[in-house]
């Protein structure tokens, strides 16, 4: 099978999942992704430079509207890149490595948002403007799933361009 085949497959399969899927595609889906996510992560691990530690889950670059409650009330911003570990964000005045933030990231419009708690891992400059890198904490199942469904819409989209 070649690979455009392949992906158009996937592709097939993924919507059938985000439409509702039964639990026999449910199986096929995730032991298809979790193949696909793997293969994914290898060709990144190709491209790394000396010293880089290979990623555990994909990360897409995607500007995602989320809202943290800070010490001085609720902040908004957009991510600059996700996964299913965490993501990406600038905050003008970032709290501290280790602090944990509740959050609400909206991964469509009229979706309920995704929501939990972060844990901030570093706060870096980046083009003048503090960068903060977070760990998600606790996503709830359902949330996980809209979350990697959304992640994996993203992928499929610019592999098929």
């Amino acid at each position: 099978m070649k690979v455009t085949q392949w992906l158009s497959s996937f592709s097939e399969l993924h919507e059938r999942m985000k439409n509702g899927a039964d639990s026999d595609v449910r199986a096929e889906y995730k032991a298809v992704r979790d193949d696909f996510a793997a293969f994914l992560l290898g060709v990144q691990k190709l491209s790394l430079n000396a010293g880089e530690a290979l990623r555990q889950s994909i990360r897409v670059s995607r500007a995602v509207p989320i809202e943290f409650d800070l010490a001085t009330g609720p902040v908004s911003s957009i991510t600059f890149d996700i996964s299913i570990g965490g993501l990406s964000t600038v905050l003008s005045d970032p709290p501290p490595a280790g602090t944990r933030l509740p959050f609400r990231m909206r991964l469509a419009k009229a979706q309920v948002p995704v929501s939990g708690l972060v844990s901030v891992v570093k706060v870096f400059a980046h083009n003048g403007s503090p960068r903060v890198a977070c760990r998600f904490e606790d996503l709830s199942p359902p949330d996980r799933e809209r979350l990697e469904l959304m992640l994996f819409d993203h992928v499929v989209a610019q592999l098929l361009e």
